[in-house]
């Protein structure tokens, strides 16, 4: 064989197998992981969507296979399975029990679903951190770069910087440095949004197509403030900083970069991170920023309660601010 026929070779052999890189991750070991991938392929629904699996013992489907037969599927040796299946049994993943089988004693293989998709989803969710974190660190550059702010701007906003950016006195007691970053071209945006269900009362136009003034800005900011410190309270992060959501990096990232987003979509990413499970623990503020990509997706199902919720946000937010008035 010479290197062209290697070439056509390779690229025409299918002696291979699909090995998921989380599959190693949640084993903690590759061949452990290239052992789990094999069993969840013998548990997934073959072409017609049937089961491949043909005994159920004990009210579960169980894959009946022997730890010498691993070989001719992923090149697993008996000894390299009997360490790998104890790695995935001492993770939660699987069990194995011995039945007999055709006459004979014979391992049975089950995943314990619980265990196993609890552990497959807290994984997900810590690359999901991890691309948003990175995500998060270059808008973040590119948005104060945009704005207009230099690096000795960006590490110290003074009181000139809100100014700059059209917002009166009555906001600045409320605002704390820093926590606005907003452009003069900021003051012009122009919102295109699809609300066509009846908002405190008022039915609003399929599109709306209005300049955004500066006291709409102040008020989207503060209901913003509103609707994080509902869902992530300050007084219960404990102290730590992962569970802190910041309200103006999330404000930043939105109206700069996803202008064309409402409060309700926004929302809906709010209220997505904070319901998904395994939440806890991570940077939620940086979740938040990456979901804003998909907000128009995660407010579909949601859209209704999205609008009534910001409404009574609304109003709340809106008695706060009369009663200050008065007091």
């Amino acid at each position: 064989m010479d290197l062209k026929e290697f070439l056509l070779w390779e690229q025409a052999t299918r002696d291979c197998i699909d090995v998921k890189k989380i599959y190693v991750d949640m084993a903690d070991d590759l061949v452990a992981g290239i052992l789990l991938s094999q069993i969840v392929y013998w548990f997934l629904p073959d072409k017609e969507g049937k089961t491949k699996l043909r005994v159920e013992k004990d009210g579960h489907l169980w894959l009946v296979k022997g730890r010498e037969d691993w070989w001719d599927e992923c090149r697993i040796k008996p000894r390299q399975f009997d360490t790998a299946f104890k790695k995935l049994e001492e993770q939660g993943l699987v069990e194995k029990k011995t039945f007999k089988f055709n006459g004979d004693p014979t391992i049975h293989i089950r995943i314990l679903w619980d265990k196993f998709l609890s552990r497959l989803q807290e994984l997900l969710y810590q690359l999901e951190v991890t691309a948003a974190v990175s995500t998060v660190e270059e808008e973040k550059t590119r948005i104060l770069d945009f704005a207009g702010f230099n690096e000795s701007v960006k590490t110290d906003l003074q009181a000139q910087t809100l100014e700059n950016a059209g917002f009166n006195e009555s906001v600045k007691t409320d605002l704390q440095i820093g926590e606005i970053v907003l452009s003069k071209s900021v003051k012009t945006i122009t919102k295109n949004t699809d609300i066509d269900s009846k908002i405190e009362g008022e039915r609003e136009d399929a599109v709306v197509t209005a300049p955004v003034s500066e006291s709409d800005l102040e008020f989207e900011y503060l209901l913003l403030k509103e609707i994080v410190e509902y869902f992530y309270p300050k007084d219960r992060t404990g102290g730590d900083l992962r569970r802190y959501v910041d309200a103006a990096d999330i404000w930043r990232m939105w109206r700069t970069k996803y202008r064309d987003l409402t409060i309700y979509h926004v929302y809906a990413a709010i209220y997505t991170t904070n319901h998904s499970p395994g939440s806890t623990g991570y940077d939620a503020t940086a979740i938040i920023m990456k979901r804003l990509e998909h907000a128009q997706e995660l407010l579909i199902p949601m859209k209704q309660a999205a609008m009534n919720n910001v409404s009574d946000f609304k109003r709340r937010l809106i008695e706060k601010m009369n009663s200050r008035q008065t007091g």
